[in-house]
């Protein structure tokens, strides 16, 4: 885009979404990582109330 000198506000736009599609991402590698760390073998835990702490976290980053 850049290159083809799209205006300034199409770039910016298109970066915004890329980072957000990354952000997202990276949210659920993290989650799903932390969660396999958390569930242990026949262990319960409060799923859902991980999952929201994890969500909090990621939104005020």
């Amino acid at each position: 885009m850049i290159e083809e000198e799209r205006d300034c506000r199409e770039v910016v736009t298109q970066l915004a979404a890329v980072k957000a599609g990354v952000d997202k991402v990276i949210s659920i590698i993290v989650t799903e990582n932390l969660l396999g760390c958390v569930l242990k073998d026949g262990e319960e835990v409060n799923k859902k109330q991980l999952e929201d702490a994890l969500e909090l976290i990621f939104k005020i980053k």
